[in-house]
C-alpha cells in the first residue's frame, strides 16, 4: 500500500463551520455573530498582504491532549509532501517553533477567516462525538490518532504518537532522578480520573525508593513530599520535566500524550472509561479494571461508582512502575494502516 495524501477524503468544513472565540468555546462567554466576509476582509486587510502561505490548518478545539495529538496529523501528512501546515490552538506560545509545523495561529474565527482568505483550507481531526442529551461520547473503532489521520485524508502508515521538541528547559530545583506524576487526568472528564487518596497511599509508597515531582494543575490534590510543579510549568516547560523524568503516572490526558511525545516512558491508569486499543500506547504500562460496561466514554457521571478505577490499587501501579524502569528509550512504536 502507498502512502499517500488525498484531500478529497479530508473532512474539510465550508466557510464558517466549526469557527468559534476559544472564550466561547469554554463557555466564559456569548456565542457572537459572525462578520460578513467583506467586513473580515477589511479587519484583515494588513494581515493578508504579508502573510506566509497556509496551504492547511488542522484545528481540533479540544484540550491540551487532542492539541498534541494533531503533531501526528502533521508529521504523517508531511511525511506525505505536504506543504504549509498550520496549527490552530488555544496555546499558540507552546506550539510556535514546533518543526511540524509552518506556523501556529490563535484558536478564534478570525484566525479561520484568514486561513480562508489566503486560499488555505481547514481540517477538523475529531475522534469522537458526543451524544446530544447524554452523559457520553460515542469513541472510534480503533486508535484516536488513526481516526484523526483518516479524517485528514490519510492513507497508508501511520506512527501512533505524537511529537514535541523541547526547547525550553525546566532544571531548576529537580532532583537527579525522579518520577514525575499526575493526580488529574482531566477536570473537565471525571471519569478519566483516578481516587486521590490512593494516589496519596501510592505516593507514600514511591517515596521509599523514588524522589517524586508532581505536574498539573494547581487546583490539583498536592502530594506530600513531591517537589510540587502545579501550576507552576508551560507545556513547553512540563515537556522539559518529563523528558529528564525516569517515567511518568497519570490517567489519560493531556500529560499522558505530553510524556509520549518527548519519549517518557509511563504507567498509565486508565479504568475503563476509554479502551486501550482505542487511546493508549504500546510503550506504556496501562493499567485497567476489567468490567463490561467498559469502554463506556461516559464524560461526568458513572452509574457504576467508577468499578473500574476501583479494580486499579496502588500496589498494581508499583508493579507498573517497576515493569516500566526496565524500559529502555527511545520507546518503540505502534503503527497502523488506514486502507485506500
Amino acid at each position: 500500500m502507498i502512502d499517500l495524501w488525498d484531500p478529497n477524503r479530508c473532512n474539510f468544513e465550508k466557510a464558517g463551520a466549526g469557527l468559534v472565540h476559544a472564550a466561547s468555546w469554554s463557555g466564559d462567554a456569548p456565542l457572537e455573530r459572525f462578520p460578513s466576509d467583506a467586513v473580515m476582509h477589511s479587519m484583515l486587510e494588513a494581515r493578508l498582504k504579508d502573510h506566509p502561505k497556509v496551504s492547511l490548518l488542522i484545528s481540533h478545539k479540544g484540550g491540551i491532549g487532542d492539541t498534541l495529538m494533531c503533531s501526528t496529523v502533521a508529521h504523517e501528512l508531511r511525511r506525505r509532501g505536504v506543504k504549509d501546515i498550520w496549527l490552530e490552538t488555544r496555546w499558540k506560545q507552546d506550539f510556535i517553533g514546533q518543526s511540524v509545523f509552518d506556523g501556529v495561529l490563535e484558536e478564534s474565527y478570525e484566525s479561520e477567516m484568514l486561513v480562508q482568505a489566503l486560499g488555505g483550507r481547514i481540517v477538523y481531526p475529531e475522534y469522537a462525538r458526543e451524544v446530544l442529551g447524554e452523559d457520553r461520547e460515542i469513541g472510534p473503532d480503533g486508535h484516536v490518532l488513526r481516526a484523526m489521520c483518516h479524517r485528514s485524508g490519510i492513507v497508508g502508515r501511520v506512527a501512533l504518537r505524537p511529537y514535541f521538541e523541547t526547547r525550553e528547559e525546566f532544571s531548576s530545583g529537580l532532583p537527579d532522578s525522579f518520577i514525575a506524576i499526575g493526580v488529574m487526568g482531566s477536570p473537565l472528564i471525571p471519569t478519566k480520573n483516578w481516587f486521590a487518596e490512593r494516589y496519596h497511599a501510592l505516593a507514600a509508597e514511591l517515596r521509599r525508593d523514588f524522589d517524586l515531582v508532581q505536574l498539573g494543575s494547581s487546583s490539583d490534590p498536592p502530594l506530600a513530599g513531591a517537589l510540587d510543579l502545579r501550576g507552576r510549568t508551560s507545556i513547553r516547560q512540563a515537556a522539559s520535566v518529563l523528558k529528564h523524568a525516569r517515567c511518568f503516572i497519570g490517567q489519560v490526558g493531556g500529560l499522558m500524550h505530553l510524556a509520549r511525545a518527548v519519549e517518557c516512558p509511563a504507567v498509565i491508569i486508565f479504568g475503563g472509561r476509554e479502551g486501550v486499543r482505542q487511546s493508549a500506547y504500546s510503550a506504556n504500562v496501562n493499567l485497567t479494571g476489567p468490567v463490561p460496561c467498559s469502554p463506556c466514554w461516559i464524560i461526568k457521571k458513572c452509574p457504576h461508582e467508577m468499578a473500574c478505577m476501583d479494580l486499579i490499587r496502588p500496589v498494581d501501579v508499583l508493579a507498573g512502575v517497576r515493569r516500566i524502569l526496565e524500559q529502555g528509550r527511545p520507546l518503540p512504536s505502534e503503527n497502523a494502516v488506514i486502507g485506500e
